[in-house]
Parts: C-alpha cells; structure tokens; sequence
C-alpha cells in the first residue's frame, strides 16, 4: 500500500475512491495525510499539528499568490478584454465577446454609413 492510502496514526490500509466503506479522509488542514476516521485523527493530532499549520499556511499562501489566469482579449483590437462586464459586449451573430470600444467604432462606421448615403441621395 502506499502512503498515501494508509491512515496516518493507525496505518490502516484504506480503500481507493470507489470503495466508499474502506475510504481514508483527508486531513482538513493540509490535505497531505488521511484518516480512516476521527478518532483516529483527534489521535494524532498532537504530533500532526504542527507540521499541518504549517502546511496549510503555506497552501494558503499558494493560493493568495497565485497567478491571476490572463485576461482574455478582444478578437477585434486584440487588447485585453474591460474586467466591468458592462465593458463588454455580446454579438449574437458570431458568438463572440468584443470591448466596448469596438462597439462603439463599429457603430460609429454604420452611422457614418447610413448619413452619408442618405447626403448623397
């Protein structure tokens, strides 16, 4: 078995996922050791407890520092989209999201459209 599918204080070989009877719990704190249930976790808490601490400050920490993921850009003027959703604009006729800004040139062009040809009639 490996480590990973024993419980940490009584060495208790657990199930996989599957097997819902036999399944070790994860530790709450850290996710790196499982239990095959709590008493056995109130057991070893004491020699668990500072290393979990630490562990789940550092995850904590992980996740705070993260990498936002990148912004997606507009397929129009290829600069990242507006983060205000009323920045964007949907377009039922392709399915695309476009920055308010090209929504605005786009609409620009079609009025400029229509008055010139309606100075030329």
């Amino acid at each position: 078995a490996t480590l990973s599918s024993v419980c940490a204080n009584c060495g208790k070989v657990g199930g996989d996922d599957d097997d819902a009877l036999n399944k070790l719990k994860k530790c709450n704190g850290c996710h790196l050791v499982k239990y095959c249930g709590f008493d056995c976790q109130k057991a070893h808490r004491p020699v668990h407890k500072t290393a979990c601490k630490k562990r789940a400050a550092e995850f904590h920490e992980g996740k705070l520092f993260a990498n936002p993921p990148e912004r997606e850009e507009c397929p129009v003027c290829f600069l990242p989209m507006p983060f205000e959703k009323d920045e964007i604009s949907y377009q039922t006729c392709c399915g695309n999201e476009i920055c308010i800004g090209c929504m605005n040139a786009d609409m620009e062009t079609r009025v400029s459209a229509v008055t010139d040809r309606a100075i030329s009639m």
